[in-house]
């Protein structure tokens, strides 16, 4: 009797393994379901219909490289394991590249990075929402994200707004920036033709060349503390109606001679105290509609 248990016991056991190993095996790697402990590189989480591929860096930390899906909801979690021994830190690059289902997006990490066309051409993007800050933005990360509406981004420490960040986003309205930010790529906003409400930290040192071209429903912009403005920076932004006190402040030195052409949809715009208080040779284009010039506008400035 006992041998006749252990030969079924035998044959049960031979099934299982006959079984196991006639599953198609995974080309990425190993499959976990959310809450399970990752152990290794090339990680692929399924959440339903979801699947997520991550990468497990040198400092134990995942990297999302690719996710493959349709839901129109999606949450990246701030770990892959319960355990949360392997931190969600990064969204690499492409990583939802082209993806046309996806309308929403939650990060719920602590603090993220955003590769290089993170989110390229995401098409039916309308929100994406940090539950953390930003410690660094690659180039093109939200281009032709056409449906996309707002956004809003805290920054951990200062960072830099790649080029073409955020590049013919057409249905984008606002924006907000809370922290600092260095510079302001090329085109990094080109073509963000609804873009109205645009809020920046106040210490921008630089603005790429046609960072804000074709912003044509753009209508005022406050930054101080500029070193660079780049070339047609705000080309065909047709609706400025105000330049922000100070805007100017301080941009030019001895060796400077430049031109300052102030758009003509200022209409009775008054050109702000202290606009452009430089020692500087200053060429200033005003047009006709300009009806105030305020008190100490040109005060310091050696000739006009």
């Amino acid at each position: 009797m006992n041998k006749l248990k252990i030969a079924a016991l035998s044959l049960t056991i031979l099934a299982i393994v006959i079984i196991m190993c006639s599953l198609p095996a995974h080309d990425t790697a190993s499959e976990l379901k959310l809450g399970d402990s990752a152990a290794s590189s090339g990680i692929v989480v399924v959440d339903g219909s979801d699947y997520y591929t991550y990468n497990i860096n040198e400092d134990n930390e995942a990297v999302l490289i690719q996710y493959t899906g349709a839901s129109s909801k999606v949450t990246v979690p701030s770990a892959i394991d319960l355990d949360e021994r392997h931190r969600v830190t990064a969204i690499g690059s492409g990583a939802f590249a082209d993806n046309k289902t996806v309308k929403s997006i939650v990060l719920e990490s602590s603090s993220i990075t955003l590769g290089d066309y993170a989110f390229t051409n995401c098409q039916s993007l309308e929100s994406i929402v940090f539950k953390g800050t930003v410690d660094s933005m690659g180039q093109k990360v939200f281009n032709m994200c056409t449906s996309l509406k707002s956004i809003s981004i805290s920054t951990n420490g200062t960072i830099s707004i790649g080029m073409g960040a955020f590049s013919n986003c057409k249905s984008l309205e606002t924006v907000k920036i809370i922290g600092r930010i260095d510079s302001i790529g090329v085109g990094a906003f080109s073509n963000c033709s609804s873009l109205k409400n645009l809020m920046l930290p106040e210490n921008v040192r630089e603005i790429g060349d046609a960072a804000f071209s074709y912003c044509s429903s753009l209508r005022e912009f406050n930054i101080s503390g500029l070193e660079i403005i780049g070339n047609s920076a705000f080309k065909d932004c047709t609706e400025i109606k105000s330049i922000g006190e100070n805007s100017f402040y301080g941009c030019f030195t001895e060796a400077a001679d430049p031109c300052i052409r102030i758009p003509a949809s200022t209409q009775e715009q008054l050109v702000k105290s202290y606009l452009l208080k430089s020692p500087a040779k200053i060429h200033l284009v005003i047009p006709d509609g300009v009806m105030t010039v305020a008190e100490s506008a040109f005060e310091g400035v050696r000739s006009l």
